[in-house]
Protein backbone atom coordinates (compact mmCIF):
# COMPACT_ATOMS: atom_id res chain seq x y z
CA UNK A 1 0.00 0.00 0.00
CA UNK A 2 1.24 3.90 -0.72
CA UNK A 3 2.81 5.72 2.35
CA UNK A 4 1.16 8.76 3.12
CA UNK A 5 3.30 11.28 4.38
CA UNK A 6 1.04 14.70 4.66
CA UNK A 7 1.23 14.06 8.35
CA UNK A 8 5.35 14.59 8.55
CA UNK A 9 7.03 17.64 9.63
CA UNK A 10 7.94 20.28 6.76
CA UNK A 11 11.50 18.87 6.46
CA UNK A 12 10.13 15.08 6.00
CA UNK A 13 7.12 16.84 3.35
CA UNK A 14 9.82 18.33 1.20
CA UNK A 15 12.29 15.45 1.22
CA UNK A 16 10.00 12.46 0.40
CA UNK A 17 7.58 15.44 -2.07
CA UNK A 18 11.02 14.95 -4.16
CA UNK A 19 9.98 10.95 -4.44
CA UNK A 20 6.74 11.27 -5.06
CA UNK A 21 6.13 11.63 -8.77
CA UNK A 22 2.82 11.70 -9.25
CA UNK A 23 2.18 14.31 -6.73
CA UNK A 24 -0.43 12.47 -5.22
CA UNK A 25 0.79 12.87 -1.27
CA UNK A 26 1.86 9.23 -1.35
CA UNK A 27 4.59 6.98 -1.87
CA UNK A 28 3.91 4.20 -3.79
CA UNK A 29 6.40 1.40 -4.49
CA UNK A 30 7.34 2.02 -7.93
CA UNK A 31 8.88 5.83 -6.61
CA UNK A 32 10.32 4.11 -3.38
CA UNK A 33 11.85 2.16 -5.94
CA UNK A 34 13.06 4.81 -8.04
CA UNK A 35 14.30 6.94 -5.48
CA UNK A 36 16.56 3.30 -3.98
CA UNK A 37 17.76 3.23 -7.87
CA UNK A 38 18.88 6.98 -7.99
CA UNK A 39 20.86 6.44 -4.58
CA UNK A 40 22.65 3.45 -5.55
CA UNK A 41 23.26 5.54 -8.92
CA UNK A 42 24.45 8.24 -7.39
CA UNK A 43 27.18 6.36 -5.10
CA UNK A 44 28.27 4.51 -8.42
CA UNK A 45 28.81 8.10 -9.67
CA UNK A 46 30.71 9.34 -6.95
CA UNK A 47 33.09 5.79 -6.56
CA UNK A 48 34.32 6.86 -9.92
CA UNK A 49 34.73 10.17 -9.50
CA UNK A 50 36.79 8.99 -6.52
CA UNK A 51 38.93 7.07 -9.14
CA UNK A 52 39.07 9.64 -11.46
CA UNK A 53 40.27 11.82 -9.24
CA UNK A 54 42.92 9.18 -7.82
CA UNK A 55 43.72 8.70 -10.96
CA UNK A 56 44.29 12.32 -11.83
CA UNK A 57 46.21 12.67 -9.04
CA UNK A 58 48.42 10.25 -9.52
CA UNK A 59 48.80 11.36 -13.07
CA UNK A 60 50.07 14.79 -12.16
CA UNK A 61 52.71 13.00 -9.69
CA UNK A 62 54.03 11.00 -12.55
CA UNK A 63 54.52 14.51 -15.09
CA UNK A 64 55.93 16.79 -12.21
CA UNK A 65 58.77 13.84 -11.72
CA UNK A 66 59.25 13.70 -15.29
CA UNK A 67 59.52 17.16 -15.87
CA UNK A 68 61.99 17.33 -12.97
CA UNK A 69 64.10 14.61 -14.33
CA UNK A 70 64.26 16.25 -17.58
CA UNK A 71 64.99 19.70 -16.01
CA UNK A 72 67.62 17.64 -14.03
CA UNK A 73 69.48 15.96 -17.29
CA UNK A 74 68.84 19.41 -18.98
CA UNK A 75 71.44 20.75 -16.36
CA UNK A 76 73.47 18.35 -16.84
CA UNK A 77 73.83 18.02 -20.16
CA UNK A 78 74.53 21.91 -20.57
CA UNK A 79 77.34 21.76 -17.97
CA UNK A 80 81.01 22.38 -19.43
CA UNK A 81 82.82 20.20 -16.61
CA UNK A 82 81.72 18.03 -14.00
CA UNK A 83 82.56 17.40 -10.15
CA UNK A 84 83.46 13.75 -9.45
CA UNK A 85 85.37 11.48 -7.15
CA UNK A 86 88.18 9.36 -8.12
CA UNK A 87 90.83 7.69 -6.41
CA UNK A 88 92.93 10.40 -6.16
CA UNK A 89 89.85 13.15 -4.63
CA UNK A 90 87.91 15.07 -5.98
CA UNK A 91 88.20 16.73 -9.62
CA UNK A 92 86.79 18.19 -12.28
CA UNK A 93 86.17 17.10 -15.82
CA UNK A 94 85.50 18.20 -19.09
CA UNK A 95 83.22 16.69 -20.83
CA UNK A 96 85.71 15.01 -22.64
CA UNK A 97 87.54 13.46 -19.60
CA UNK A 98 90.29 15.71 -18.85
CA UNK A 99 90.94 17.41 -15.88
CA UNK A 100 90.13 21.13 -15.30
CA UNK A 101 92.67 23.26 -13.87
CA UNK A 102 91.64 26.02 -11.97
CA UNK A 103 93.46 28.83 -10.20
CA UNK A 104 96.16 30.08 -11.04
CA UNK A 105 97.26 29.13 -14.60
CA UNK A 106 100.65 30.60 -14.35
CA UNK A 107 102.05 28.76 -11.12
CA UNK A 108 101.74 25.34 -9.89
CA UNK A 109 101.96 23.35 -6.31
CA UNK A 110 104.22 20.58 -6.08
CA UNK A 111 103.67 17.58 -3.78
CA UNK A 112 105.83 19.42 -0.96
CA UNK A 113 103.54 22.23 -0.79
CA UNK A 114 106.10 24.50 -3.13
CA UNK A 115 104.48 27.02 -5.29
CA UNK A 116 106.25 27.15 -8.77
CA UNK A 117 105.97 28.91 -12.41
CA UNK A 118 104.76 26.84 -14.70
CA UNK A 119 107.07 28.25 -17.58
CA UNK A 120 109.67 31.24 -17.81
CA UNK A 121 106.89 33.07 -19.88
CA UNK A 122 105.52 34.40 -16.51
CA UNK A 123 106.32 37.65 -16.76
CA UNK A 124 105.88 38.13 -20.33
CA UNK A 125 103.86 41.46 -20.10
CA UNK A 126 105.89 43.48 -17.70
CA UNK A 127 103.58 45.26 -15.07
CA UNK A 128 104.66 48.91 -14.26
CA UNK A 129 103.08 49.17 -11.08
CA UNK A 130 105.34 46.32 -9.88
CA UNK A 131 109.10 47.18 -8.84
CA UNK A 132 110.29 44.64 -11.11
CA UNK A 133 107.82 45.19 -13.60
CA UNK A 134 106.42 41.27 -13.09
CA UNK A 135 104.58 40.36 -10.00
CA UNK A 136 107.02 38.26 -8.10
CA UNK A 137 105.70 35.35 -5.20
CA UNK A 138 108.71 36.38 -3.09
CA UNK A 139 111.05 39.32 -2.85
CA UNK A 140 114.27 37.26 -4.10
CA UNK A 141 113.65 35.00 -7.76
CA UNK A 142 115.50 31.99 -6.37
CA UNK A 143 113.54 31.73 -2.67
CA UNK A 144 110.14 30.01 -3.29
CA UNK A 145 107.17 30.14 -1.37
CA UNK A 146 105.65 27.60 0.23
CA UNK A 147 102.13 26.99 0.48
CA UNK A 148 99.89 24.63 2.97
CA UNK A 149 99.32 21.11 2.07
CA UNK A 150 96.02 19.96 0.81
CA UNK A 151 94.23 17.64 3.57
CA UNK A 152 92.67 14.77 1.66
Amino acid sequence: PPSQYTHMPEKVKELLRRWDEDGSGKIDLKELEDAAKAQDSMRNTMQWMKRGMFFLIALLCVLMAGMFAVCFAATEAGKEFHVGGGGGGTKMTSTSGEVVQVGSSDFSATRDGVLRARSSSVCAEPDASFAGGCRRLSEAEHVPVQVALAVQ
